[in-house]
């Protein structure tokens, strides 16, 4: 990963000097902090992960074997520092072991995204005793609010272009950018019965109005739905569409994360060009509605058995929104908006989970 930086003893062992032999748990004058500290393995300093970024070399107590013991002065020790990650703004992310969730991580410590709540620590003195280095949350939100988005409010936006060429290509369905080569969609999306395949991906855009020129335009080199989309059934709608070539990531274009299941749930926002009202015309810019989730009770009693949905609402694979305020049909009215929280379709329509794990074999082998 380019921009971030973990401890690899065996690519740093010739940058140590022992100066005097100190042994674990002794303790150490650190010339760097210029506070007391203890020897310690360097895998269980955090410091040293962006030391090693900036160029500095961690002060040696002595060696292990072939391991340096270096003198730390974090208030606490971690278990091992090639499970960390620091920017270039001296924010450190724990790895999780998911592929999804550690590239999600990977995009919020590198990119620089118009509202989202960091999962990162950032090293500072402790304000109390003022003897040793704690690690503190370190938060970056933004709110967002209204009917039409802003532009780069939701740089995670898709349009799918449809036809037999990109200048002529009809823009009828959204998607989600959760990598530089994948677009998450609603499996109907993959095939239109007028128009034929989706052929084309615009990146970038706030409003269909704009100039192509002002978009980032892809071919789809991939379709991929699920294994067990049937249509028109709305069970296991999503697909993964594959970009030509690489997608380039900036202040209007960047990648969604992927949920686990281990978000709050209760709310929603949808974002996309659909019809802002039944039987009205498409959005030109794009609209955001904002949603509460319904009970299971609720979305049983709402989506009965019918041709689409011939089980009924499925709650082990599906969620429903909506606006309780007032009754709408999230299926007719905002068929083509994208949620901005999981899951990442249409509402009603669409997967509770976004079955991560076969996302994650196709995107990230």
């Amino acid at each position: 990963m380019d921009n971030l930086t973990s401890v690899c003893l065996c690519v740093f062992m010739c940058v140590f000097v022992v100066k005097s032999e100190l042994y674990e748990e002794d303790s150490c004058y650190s010339e760097i902090d210029r506070l007391n500290g203890t020897c310690v393995h360097i895998h269980r300093c955090l410091s040293t992960v962006n030391d090693f970024k900036k160029g500095i070399k961690p002060q040696l107590c002595s060696f292990d074997g072939q391991k340096p013991i270096i003198c730390c002065t974090d208030c606490e020790l971690i278990g091992n520092t090639s499970l960390v990650w620091v920017n270039d703004r001296g924010v450190y992310f724990f790895k999780t072991g998911s592929k999804a969730q550690d590239k999600c991580i990977e995009h919020v410590a590198n990119l620089r995204y118009p509202c989202y709540t960091s999962t990162g620590v950032k090293r500072m003195l402790n304000f109390i005793s003022r003897d040793c280095y704690q690690y503190l949350p370190s938060f970056e939100l933004t709110t967002v609010g209204g009917e039409n988005a802003e532009r780069g409010e939701f740089p995670h936006m898709a349009s799918l272009g449809y036809g037999d060429s990109i200048e002529r290509a009809e823009w009828v369905c959204g998607g989600s950018v959760i990598s530089d080569r994948f677009i998450l969609t609603a499996a109907h999306c993959i095939f239109s019965s007028k128009l034929g395949p989706v052929k084309y991906i615009g990146l970038g855009t706030l409003k269909r109005s704009d100039p192509l020129k002002t978009w980032q335009l892809y071919n789809v080199s991939r379709i991929i739905p699920h294994p067990q989309y049937k249509s028109p059934s709305k069970y296991h709608d999503i697909a993964l569409l594959e970009t030509e070539t690489q997608i380039k990531f900036n202040i209007y274009v960047l990648p969604a994360c992927l949920s686990l299941g281990n978000d709050d749930e209760s709310l929603a926002s949808a974002t996309g060009w659909g019809a802002i009202g039944y039987r009205k015309d498409l959005a030109d810019n794009l609209q955001v509605i904002y949603l509460q989730q319904f009970s299971e009770d609720e979305c049983s009693t709402a989506y009965p058995s019918n041709r689409n949905l011939q089980r009924g609402y499925d709650h082990t694979i599906q969620s429903c929104y909506g606006d309780k305020s007032h009754v709408i049909n999230t299926c007719q009215e905002l068929h083509r908006l994208e949620l901005r929280v999981v899951p990442l379709a249409v509402l009603e329509c669409t997967p509770k989970w976004c079955n991560v794990s076969w996302i994650e074999n196709i995107v990230w082998p």
